[in-house]
């Protein structure tokens, strides 16, 4: 072929290629990939949809027998992970030295990912498996109705709730036995197809009591296999497929830019007390509340009338008073009662130091931990009891009731007659030097007021004299030990020492200390308690916390002896081949028990040795029903048995059964809200004591434990309200989150007041209430107040008819605004303060919008609106050390939404403010704005 050949072809060639590219340019351009897959070490698989999660996370497990030990868990063995295909197959590769496992995550087209699991035993050991397929996003299918197919192929059909009633992991599982889910989701048809040999739950985690579940909305899909059926390898594979047609248009939504200029209402108090009396916590039997103020004044005088020589109750009114900034307090006046009655009286004006006669045969008077409170303008107040106890819980009634105004201290009229349902109402805490300041918070601050009348301090990691050697380095002296006792016992509150034999015994061996008498010094966990060497150093530790305690009654701990170690162990010099656990066992509890009480001291144990399976839903761990029923009958002589149990449950067997046995006993609870519920329900129909709430968040706690595990020391307030009172109210029913209760006990915020604007939404709202397109039946915030309402101190114009909400992603409403620019007459402000929430609940951490405030020479500043730090979601809303619950209210099914109280405060505040903008932040969720005012 020629040269001009050549030419001739090449340029039919590029004539050929340029067509080419003018028919592609005018094709429909292939749309991109919309899955994301990502696999990470700790958290396993998370998988999303145009940038909305679809799971969270992923877990798997395998484990000894019971729990007992780790064998292979994410988190624990490194994970190889390997990506192919730019993103579009993960394969990862796990292995310990007992199990091995292998995943592939694959994006099989633009509507399909595909998850396929292998696992495989490499040794033949006793274990058991837990496999996690994922965290699910519950906000994606909350409200949907769905349709599906059993393993037997069963079809069937329902709709999942807005928030689940139930907590369960059996209870909540949406569909028994199922093999495919087809919802109505947010993003379109979402299907779940899953092949596993076991029964996959798909459980409704959303109100699980568990902390893994508090981190986000999730429903937890997977399965559990059993020690015995670990033999199989087909236990160890399973697949699924997660599909998303989406919504017809749903790629096109956009959300639109808004701007806006708004008006603004001067008022002369927006930031102050709250308009109207807080609710006294625990509630009282019986409150009636007037129409009318009584004024205190800036001084307040006192007469306290009790027992000569105790001074406990001065003192005490003296602190309530002073904790209102700007009130002057007049040393109390000491008058002698004439018939026992105690009496504290407060009043704007000098009081005559008369006796006042209260004694009556009314109950609240006849119950030794009673008290009558009234406040009635131009008397002020007076609390009458028979005892000095009463008389205090009536002052932290009233110091509850207490406000500030601009005429100086005040609270509504009232008349409230009040005593203590349970006789023993407990707390509890681990002391260490670093949370010295935050124990005696708790003591003065929390116990106190909400009425406990016990406080347990676990004292095994102290600075003991008798092994000084054992010491950890955040162990507490003696001193500060009895600093504590004495702050309690100045409250009320009366101290109890608890020191933990024969098992959880490490304290006694640490730093390679008294290993004679390690029953197993390869757990280094229980004494050994037929060595006449043990009961000698028990009994000197014994000692010691009775020097400093002075106790009523003595806590011996008692429990969990058999894990882990061996008890009794064969290697073990002074244990027999024909040993009994229970023999053993019961034999150490009397013996420290005779020694206690011949010292005129009462013994406490814990409950869990002394029952079989099935005799309540947890901490059942004797061996046989013939060993729980022979400690039983031989517990010893004015024992309580303090019986734990944590697990929520419908009854607490163990309540009757200790009951039946003789012995006194103490429900012991955690941070679950329907175990402390239902535990002191069945206490009360029971007879027993009372109850404690324990807390097990770490050997030496401090004030940075409060943040990391908030719903132990919360949950005192639960404890509080239901051991006292009588209400039927489930905590999910409560007017008031408990959060906010403790917040506002052991950091109380004092306001002084301040004017400022209320900014009217009308012109910017874009989401109906009552069709408020992110909740469901019964849920629409048609509820919230449409008035100017004072919450939790600050104002807040609530009049719009329509709520302002941002949102940018395909789970979000097309009305929903991806900005919002609110234009203002320039104002200079200390704060901005916005009553908000997430559309739906979302990760902790997660930005739900942020706000920009533009001053009026250019300059801007930022306020992040992040999830569990300073707002959360309507709809069972979080509440933390940094959240503040500003609104609660509940739809017409009873489910409870928080509006919570997002308080920015300006570093600049002699700028003037022009402009507030507000934007979309994650595409989890959207975000509401209802209320926003300015604190000048």
């Amino acid at each position: 072929m020629d040269r001009l050949s050549r030419r001739s072809m090449t340029r039919v060639f590029m004539a050929m290629l340029a067509f080419a590219f003018l028919v592609a340019g005018l094709a429909k351009p292939v749309s991109a990939n919309p899955w994301t897959i990502d696999f990470k070490n700790r958290s396993g698989m998370y998988i999303a949809y145009k940038g909305v999660p679809v799971v969270w996370k992923s877990t798997l497990y395998v484990v000894k027998p019971g729990w007992l030990g780790t064998l292979y868990g994410e988190g624990v063995q490194k994970e190889f992970i390997e990506r192919l295909d730019d993103g579009k197959v993960i394969k990862v590769k796990g292995e310990s030295d007992t199990f091995l496992a292998n995943y592939t995550i694959t994006v099989v087209n633009e509507n399909t990912v595909e998850v396929k699991f292998e696992g495989k035993l490499k040794k033949n050991v006793p274990c058991q498996a837990e496999f996690n397929m994922g965290y699910f996003n519950a906000n994606l299918i909350s409200n949907a109705k769905y349709v599906g197919e059993k393993k037997d192929g069963t079809p069937f059909k329902g709709k999942v709730t807005v928030f689940p009633k139930k907590s369960g992991m059996w209870e909540s599982d949406l569909v028994s036995q199922f093999k495919s889910f087809t919802f109505d989701s947010t993003l379109g048809e979402f299907t779940i197809d899953t092949d596993a040999p076991q029964r996959v739950l798909f459980f409704d985690a959303r109100n699980y009591t568990s902390g893994w579940a508090k981190e986000m909305p999730l429903f937890w899909g997977g399965y559990n296999v059993d020690p015995n059926g670990m033999t199989d390898s087909t236990n160890f594979i399973w697949s699924m497929r997660l599909s998303i047609k989406p919504k017809r248009g749903l790629t096109a939504v956009k959300h639109d830019e808004y701007s806006v200029k708004l008006d603004a209402v001067i008022s002369d108090v927006v930031k102050g007390y709250a308009e109207t009396g807080e609710l006294i916590v625990p509630k009282p039997k019986k409150m009636r509340i007037g129409e009318s103020t009584v004024v205190l004044g800036e001084k307040v005088y006192c007469t306290v009338q009790r027992p000569i020589g105790d001074e406990r109750l001065d003192r005490a009114t003296e602190r309530a008073v002073k904790m209102f900034d700007g009130v002057d307090f007049v040393k109390p006046v000491f008058v002698k009662s004439i018939d026992g009655s105690v009496v504290i009286r407060l009043s704007g004006e000098s009081i005559k130091a008369n006796a006042f006669s209260g004694k009556t045969s009314a109950k609240w008077y006849v119950d030794n931990e009673g008290y009558q409170l009234t406040a009635k303008k131009g008397e002020g107040i007076k609390i009458v009891s028979s005892t000095m106890r009463g008389a205090f819980y009536g002052l932290q009634s009233a110091k509850q009731l207490l406000r500030v105004a601009e005429d100086g201290l005040e609270l509504p009229s009232i008349e409230v007659t009040d005593w203590p349902d349970l006789e023993f109402r407990g707390g509890m805490f681990f002391p260490a030097t670093s949370g010295y300041q935050m124990d005696r918070k708790l003591i003065e601050r929390v116990f106190a007021p909400l009425k406990l009348n016990t406080v347990v301090i676990e004292l095994d990691k102290i600075k003991w004299d008798t092994a000084p050697e054992m010491a950890y380095p955040d162990s507490m002296s003696k001193d500060q030990v009895r600093e504590l006792v004495k702050l309690a016992r100045e409250n009320f509150l009366e101290p109890m020492p608890l020191v933990n034999v024969p098992g959880h015994a490490g304290w006694v061996f640490n730093n390679e200390q008294n290993k004679g008498i390690c029953e197993d010094w390869e757990a280094k966990y229980a004494v050994c308690t037929k060595n006449p060497k043990t009961m000698e150093f028990v009994l000197s530790i014994f000692d010691e916390a009775i020097e400093m305690f002075d106790p009523k009654v003595f806590h011996m701990g008692h429990d969990e002896v058999l894990v882990p170690g061996r008890f009794p162990n064969p290697e073990c010099d002074y244990c027999d081949a024909d040993d009994k656990v229970e023999e053993l066992f019961m034999t150490f509890m009397n013996r420290c028990a005779d020694y206690l009480r011949k010292k005129g001291i009462r013994s406490m144990v814990w409950s869990d040795m002394m029952l079989y399976k099935g005799e309540s839903p947890d901490a059942t761990n004797a061996k046989t029903q013939e060993a729980a029923d022979y400690c039983r009958e031989n517990l010893p002589e004015g024992v309580i048995v303090g019986d734990w149990h944590y697990a929520a449950a419908k009854e607490y067997k163990s309540q009757k059964i200790f009951k039946e046995a003789d012995a006194d006993v103490v429900g012991c609870v955690w941070a679950t809200p329907a175990n402390i519920y239902q535990m002191s329900r069945d206490a009360k129909a029971t007879g027993n004591l009372g109850q404690l709430q324990t807390m097990w968040c770490g050997f030496f706690p401090n004030e940075a434990t409060i943040k990391a595990a908030f719903n132990q020391f919360e949950a005192h307030v639960l404890n509080a309200e239901y051991t006292w009172g009588d209400r039927e109210e489930k905590p999910s029913e409560l007017p008031y989150a408990q959060g906010d209760v403790f917040n506002q006990l052991y950091a109380p915020k004092q306001m002084a007041l301040y004017g400022g604007k209320l900014i009217d939404l009308s012109s910017a709202g874009n989401v109906k209430r009552a069709a408020w397109p992110m909740a469901g039946t019964g849920y629409n915030l048609s509820v919230l107040p449409r008035e100017v309402v004072n919450l939790k101190g600050y104002s807040f114009d609530l009049s719009s008819r329509e709520l302002v909400m941002l949102g940018d992603s395909p789970a979000t409403p097309r009305k929903a605004y991806k900005s919002i620019t609110i234009d203002l007459e320039p104002t200079k402000a200390q704060e901005i303060v916005l009553l908000n929430a997430g559309a739906s609940n979302v990760m902790s951490g997660a930005k739900l919008a942020n706000m920009a405030v533009i001053y009026e020479d250019g300059s801007e500043a930022e306020y992040e609106l992040i999830s569990g730090k300073n707002t959360s979601g309507v709809v069972a809303g979080k509440v933390s050390t940094t959240l503040n619950a500003g609104w609660m209210g509940r739809g017409t099914e009873g489910g409870r939404m928080v509006m919570f109280i997002s308080d920015w405060k300006n570093e600049q505040p002699e700028k003037a403010i022009v402009q507030v903008r507000f934007e979309a932040g994650t595409k989890q969720a959207g975000w509401i704005l209802a209320g926003m005012t300015i604190v000048e």
